[in-house]
């Protein structure tokens, strides 16, 4: 049980439902989760204020404009009245597009000496969603420590790679509906998709849930509904719908964007939850977990064996906690106060 007072500060947006899964097991009293910016419901003038042309004339007064609606700043007031004890923030990375602006962190870290700010990229930086989380990252007064998934991210910009934590899903485990399940956007994975379903067809029961985004193309889109429909990156469905669907599969397809060099979501739902695996992705190779009674990595549909996917198989990767949330949390603080004690 953690006792230190720690915010994990993620995204407002549809994907809440899988922060709060990822970070479920240590969630109390003493961690907490924030998934709203603003102590109420943004208003359409906050939204026109914080977009990043105005925010990037008027950027320097926004903390001090709109101070005292920020959750974030409620929660370390509240805190302050009971303890002067440290206070440990972990911003997600989708969290800093928009309102968690640099002269917003710099003030928190000015008005708050005992406050720690710790950055997990839970993106790989060429994504368009971390494009100012990275430029946040590289500025050595805002973040104590900065962590990421992706090996070559940490490497390149000298952050401390760890891996995504993950909390162990509690409900049952139900018999298997289907043998395979995929769920995810195109991002350009279209016709590797097709591929794969063409490979599969006539022998293995597939589920999909693939979702359009902004860059989705008609042809991607007509690909994919040869064989499944392409949904609109607004119907994208709750995670813990996910999990169900996961949980109803002997297998979990896995297919990584291109430049992409961590472990996705996918991976833990599969160790965590003692699920098949097929995925492209290299790195699992050099997984403490690779196991290819229950892992199978492929580069191309051709590769991918049927008979494997459809065997019944009783999964123990022998999953000891070694993602839980609580491993990365405790590291932050260890390496904050190793920093702070110096």
């Amino acid at each position: 049980m953690i006792h230190e007072k720690v915010l994990i500060i993620c995204e407002e947006s549809k994907y809440i439902q899988l922060y709060q899964t990822m970070f479920s097991e240590v969630i109390s009293e003493n961690v907490i989760l924030l998934d709203k910016v603003f102590q109420k419901t943004v208003t359409q003038f906050e939204k026109i204020i914080f977009a990043n042309k105005i925010k990037k004339i008027v950027g320097k007064f926004l903390p001090y404009l709109f101070w005292n609606r920020f959750q974030i700043i409620s929660q370390i007031n509240k805190i302050n009245k009971k303890s002067e004890e440290p206070i440990y923030l972990i911003f997600l990375s989708p969290c800093l597009q928009k309102y968690y602006t640099k002269e917003l962190l710099k003030r928190i870290k000015e008005k708050y000496p005992q406050v720690r700010t710790g950055l997990l990229f839970v993106d790989s930086v060429f994504v368009q969603q971390a494009a100012n989380a990275l430029e946040l990252a590289l500025d050595k007064e805002l973040f104590d420590e900065v962590y990421s998934f992706d090996k070559k991210d940490s490497e390149k910009y000298g952050f401390k790679h760890v891996d995504t934590p993950y909390s162990r899903y509690k409900e049952n485990q139900k018999k298997s509906m289907y043998d395979l399940y995929f769920c995810g956007s195109v991002k350009g994975r279209a016709e590797l998709l097709k591929n794969i379903n063409d490979k599969l067809k006539n022998d293995v029961s597939c589920s999909w849930d693939i979702f359009s985004n902004k860059s989705t193309n008609s042809k991607e889109i007509e690909c994919i509904q040869t064989f499944t429909r392409c949904r609109d990156r607004s119907e994208v469905i709750p995670y813990s719908e996910v999990l169900e669907r996961t949980m109803k599969a002997g297998c979990i397809l896995d297919i990584v964007q291109k430049g992409q060099n961590g472990n996705t979501i996918r991976y833990y739902e599969a160790i965590c939850n003692d699920k098949k695996l097929l995925t492209n992705n290299r790195s699992v190779l050099n997984s403490k977990y690779y196991d290819p009674r229950y892992i199978q990595y492929f580069s191309k549909a051709e590769e991918i064996d049927v008979e494997w996917i459809k065997r019944p198989c009783e999964v123990n990767f022998g999953y000891q906690g070694e993602f839980s949330p609580e491993i990365l949390i405790r590291k932050f603080i260890s390496e904050c106060e190793e920093k702070n004690d110096k």
